[in-house]
């Protein structure tokens, strides 16, 4: 909505919800949920590996995405891009700084004939757009942070009715509650709320194959509605499987009670795996 510099860039560690801020953003204007000045804007994804498919012959690039430039200024109603892995446009289709996709963009951009939303992680950022003023220029930045694990909580939340319509399953609250505490706790290497999703889609799946496995009454929960419940004992028991580097941490780390609470199993049980774990 700003009249310079009006394309941002959504700026963050892989996993926080860079691209899922944008997909966000395009269920709002489909809903008319958006400020009138964003209201009809179309929200179109241009992919530069796309672009680069096939062109092999010298300018074919070029040609591409100028011809994608004429079309959105064309366009009767207004049209945003999203360029998600932004810094892939520098050195896309020639040299950096000479041709490339970045070069090519800087005056439709400059001229407001081009509207986009860019999201690149931080470091890709300070890479490629801090060594070219003129680009960063083009761009406002946005940070995207890690949200906490309140927010992360809600953010699947969101997402719970989608893993239970693919698994058939009921994820309850309390399974999404601890799948958040434990990965903030013992995953590292990955940002929320990516590893929380990883880990209940993880305990979904051995849920649903036990089901197809043994059977539905096997693993049925109290109050099921769609025939299994996901237990937070499931999701701890993803957390501590056997060849995990997880599971050298928490046998290191923490107390054979803590691994018994958490597991609800014996710690014998598992001592064969976390004993080849620390070897």
């Amino acid at each position: 909505m700003r009249r310079r510099q009006n394309n941002p860039i959504l700026t963050g560690e892989a996993g926080v919800g860079k691209t899922a801020v944008v997909e966000g953003l395009a269920l709002r204007i489909a809903a008319g949920d958006v400020p009138p000045p964003l209201q009809g804007v179309a929200l179109h994804v241009l992919d530069m590996g796309l672009l680069q498919a096939g062109a092999s012959v010298k300018g074919e690039f070029e040609n591409r995405l100028k011809n994608v430039i004429d079309e959105v200024k064309k366009s009767a109603h207004p049209i945003v891009l999203f360029i998600d892995e932004a810094h892939t446009m520098i050195g896309a289709g020639g040299q950096a700084g000479q041709n490339d996709a970045a070069n090519l963009l800087k005056p439709a951009l400059a001229r407001g004939e081009l509207r986009t939303v860019a999201a690149t992680t931080w470091s890709e950022y300070k890479k490629y757009f801090e060594k070219d003023a003129a680009l960063a220029r083009r761009f406002q930045v946005v940070k995207v942070e890690e949200p906490s694990e309140a927010l992360a909580a809600a953010m699947v939340r969101g997402m719970a009715p989608l893993m239970e319509k693919h698994f058939n399953v009921r994820i309850f609250d309390e399974a999404i509650t601890e799948a958040v505490r434990l990965s903030a706790r013992y995953i590292s290497g990955r940002q929320l709320p990516d590893k929380c999703i990883s880990v209940l889609d993880t305990a979904c799946a051995k849920v649903a194959l036990g089901q197809a496995t043994f059977g539905t009454d096997a693993f049925r929960g109290t109050g099921a509605a769609f025939g299994v419940r996901p237990e937070p004992s499931h999701v701890a028991i993803v957390l501590v499987q056997p060849g995990s580097a997880t599971v050298a941490m928490l046998f290191s780390r923490h107390s054979d009670r803590l691994l018994l609470r958490l597991t609800g199993r014996r710690i014998d049980s598992l001592a064969a795996a976390l004993g080849q774990e620390r070897r």
